[in-house]
């Protein structure tokens, strides 16, 4: 069916194809030289049929086969219309017409699945022939096998159907689907990919879920949202935008200028809520500042002193009214629940590598100590360099102001006493173990800038004003590892906080949601992330996390913990220049397997043969090599895409907003504020009186347009008044509803006198007998 045209088609189709051109010439002559219009009409009958025959000519002579298929519904569906235009009985035309598209349908079926597109197109071809039957004038013994055709062509179309929901939804047939997965496109997603998992229509789908205060609108209303409200937006693959919703996590993982931070930025700048962003870098805070200020207050909390007084980034959040906050680790912690939350995320920032079991062991002794300590210290009112003072030398005198705080809290803080005795009672030597573990966690109190931001007083942070003003906290850290158990703890609080308050919203969901962006993750933000990812997406706390390998995860966090993290993560993303080779592999095993044909050919023969083999989407080396701003997407539902990463510093908004901040820009900007002003000024100063008329001529503008529209509309007044005074004086309802009362009690009053009438006349023949 697919070959080329042999000799014999080589004579045929010449032939055919010169008495089609004389059928096309002849029809054209007939158009322009014949006066008549029965002629006119017959040219143009032989014009459209000389040239569907010259296009059927060509496309046999491309492939027999598929030649003739496509030809066949056109050459139908011609002889349909001119059978209707000559008027063939019983409507033949139409039939035919109708015959014309069944094959065309039949044969793409065919061409895109083979066996059910044999099943559907048998089925349908069965109920038009017992349709044909039925209303074509033919013998009686065929006609009434019409219902017969109708019913096995419907039996085995819905059988087909039947037998692809099955197998579609069978193992086997799921399976099979994630085989065929990315078969056309060597492994990677498609635009109709991400269009069918991916897209703004499916987070729409979602809108009920993801924002439970939109849930009341109506279908069209939705349509009207922005999508930034629902997630955030990725990349674009062919011309499909692939977006997160706000219910799932992204990671990212790319080298130093990679353009990772650039990715970052744009969901800082999309977020509709309050944004938790961690860097160690003051780009994030001089490029969305201005823009997150727009939305919200901003606060920033730089215990590293990263940002120097009188710089430029001081003095862009001195212009925009931001908050330079502080934060009490003690704050708090007269619960005893949150000193052991408060000790657990100081711990926890000292990033010790997790697959060291010594070291775990000590960390957990670590904590149970340093969480009645901080109780204790947060009873009597202590600070942070009482405890650091405790920890460093546990003295007798320490031991008894620990234990003297916590013993007058009572049976609260019985469990803690204990691990405070048990610390100061112990030999020398655990507790020399216990307090060398402990001290990097108090280490930043040797920090002036960050002993000065986490001091008593002063701006403490308030969680429930960050939600409800929608605004923005700035985490600076550095990468000397001193500060980031104060940036882990103060991290840690917020998003424990915003839990509970989303415990308490409706749905148990933030609405807007929070939104986490942490950079640098592995460095100065070492929150429990694989607990946390499992449990946040569902109330309304969306993390975007970055690292710069996987390598870097496995060390800070361990492997079971950056596995959990991973698989939690709904979007993975991955930056090229990678070098570590185990890592370049992961990412290949995650991309997959394609087929890919194989030929085999025999050298004696000439023989080919074509067969599959698996392969590798990716190789670790492409993996590698990708280029910078290009990325590796992996999402859960689809294959993996790689297209260019979204930069900041291509939106057109970001753009706009640096060339407003240009010298020149501003110096024109206020020269032409300053001259609007004047101008303004002066032409009220000499046209005051211009303007006075003008108003009371708007003014007398309105008074006539109102006396027209009441002129207009008094003729209806009018009437409505006098429709309103008659059914007031008439009341149709009452008196309707009267004369159903009166007609009820005459029937009932006919029927009492018709039984008395009878009762007498019973009576009497009794009395007669």
């Amino acid at each position: 069916m697919e070959r080329r045209p042999n000799a014999r088609d080589g004579v045929v189709l010449p032939k055919l194809g010169l008495s089609m051109a004389g059928v096309l010439a002849g029809g054209i002559v007939l158009i322009v030289a014949a006066p008549a219009p029965l002629a006119v009409e017959v040219g143009t009958w032989l014009t459209v049929g000389g040239a569907l025959g010259l296009l059927s000519v060509v496309l046999m002579f491309w492939q027999v086969g598929r030649g003739l298929i496509v030809s066949m519904p056109l050459w139908l569906g011609y002889v349909g219309f001119l059978a209707s235009r000559v008027g063939a009985p019983g409507g033949i035309g139409t039939w035919l017409v109708a015959a014309g598209v069944l094959v065309l349908v039949s044969a793409v079926l065919i061409k895109v699945n083979q066996p059910i597109g044999a099943g559907i197109s048998v089925g349908a071809w069965l109920v038009y022939v017992g349709l044909a039957l039925r209303a074509l004038p033919v013998s009686p013994e065929i006609h009434r096998w019409w219902l017969a055709a109708v019913a096995v062509g419907a039996m085995v179309s819905l059988g087909t159907l039947a037998r692809v929901l099955f197998s579609r939804s069978s193992s086997r047939g799921l399976l099979r689907r994630l085989g065929r997965a990315g078969r056309e496109t060597d492994g990677l997603a498609s635009s109709v990919d991400v269009l069918r998992t991916a897209s703004a229509r499916g987070l729409r789908k979602q809108m009920a879920v993801l924002r439970p205060s939109l849930a009341e609108l109506s279908r069209w209303q939705r349509r009207l949202v922005r999508t930034a409200e629902l997630g955030v937006k990725i990349a674009r693959v062919g011309l499909v935008w692939l977006w997160s919703s706000t219910q799932h996590h992204t990671i990212t993982f790319g080298g130093p200028r990679q353009g990772k931070t650039q990715l970052l930025m744009n969901w800082i700048l999309d977020a509709v809520g309050a944004v938790i962003t961690t860097s160690t870098k003051q780009d994030v805070l001089r490029d969305t500042a201005t823009a997150r200020a727009a939305k919200g207050p901003v606060w920033v909390f730089d215990p590293s002193g990263v940002i120097t007084a009188g710089s430029e980034v001081d003095a862009l959040v001195e212009s925009l009214g931001g908050t330079w906050v502080r934060f009490d680790p003690l704050q708090g912690c007269e619960l005893a629940a949150v000193a052991m939350d408060r000790a657990a995320d100081l711990i926890d920032g000292i990033g010790r590598n997790k697959s060291d079991g010594q070291g775990e062991r000590w960390d957990g002794f670590a904590k149970q100590t340093l969480q009645a300590l901080l109780h204790a210290a947060a009873l009597g009112g202590y600070s942070m360099y009482d405890v650091q003072q405790w920890v460093a030398h546990p003295s007798k005198e320490a031991a008894s102001t620990v234990l003297y705080q916590l013993e007058a809290a009572g049976t609260t803080a019985a469990g803690m006493m204990q691990e405070a005795k048990q610390f100061f009672t112990n030999n020398p030597n655990t507790q020399s173990s216990i307090s060398t573990t402990i001290m990097p966690a108090l280490g930043w109190l040797s920090v002036p800038s960050a002993a000065k931001a986490a001091a008593p007083g002063g701006q403490q942070f308030d969680v429930q004003e960050l939600l409800a003003t929608n605004g923005t906290v700035y985490l600076i850290g550095a990468e000397d590892k001193k500060t980031s158990p104060l940036v882990t703890a103060l991290t840690a609080n917020i998003a424990r906080q915003a839990k509970a308050i989303a415990a308490r919203s409706p749905r148990e969901r933030l609405d807007p949601s929070l939104t986490m962006v942490l950079d640098e993750a592995a460095l100065i933000c070492l929150i429990p992330l694989d607990q946390w990812s499992g449990d946040f997406g569902s109330r309304g706390i969306t993390m975007h996390i970055a690292a710069q390998s996987r390598a870097q995860m496995r060390q800070r966090f361990g492997d079971a913990a950056t596995g959990a993290l991973l698989t939690n993560c709904a979007t993975k993303i991955l930056f090229g220049g990678s070098a570590d080779g185990e890592d370049l592999q992961y990412w290949s095993t995650v991309a997959g397997e394609r087929e890919e044909p194989a030929v085999t050919k025999d050298r004696s023969t000439g023989a080919q043969s074509i067969s599959t083999r698996k392969s590798t989407v990716l190789t670790p080396a492409q993996v590698g090599q990708l280029r910078t701003g290009q990325v590796l997407i992996i999402t859960n539902g689809m294959p993996p895409a790689i297209t260019n990463a979204r930069m900041t510093y291509k939106r057109l908004d970001v753009r706009l907003a640096k060339f407003r901040r240009r010298p020149a820009v501003r110096w024109l900007t206020t020269l032409t504020e300053t001259v609007a002003d004047a101008t303004g000024g002066w032409l009220l100063s000499q046209a005051g009186w211009l303007c006075d008329q003008v108003i009371a001529a708007d003014r007398a503008a309105t008074v006539r347009a109102r006396a027209v529209v009441r002129k207009a509309t008094a003729p209806f007044a009018r009437r409505a008044a006098g429709v309103l005074a008659w059914l007031d004086a008439n009341d149709p309802a009452r008196e309707l509803i009267a004369r159903v009362r009166l007609i009820g009690a005459m029937r009932n009053a006919r029927a009492a006198l018709a039984a008395r009438t009878e009762r007498e006349r019973v009576e009497r023949e009794e009395v007669q007998q």
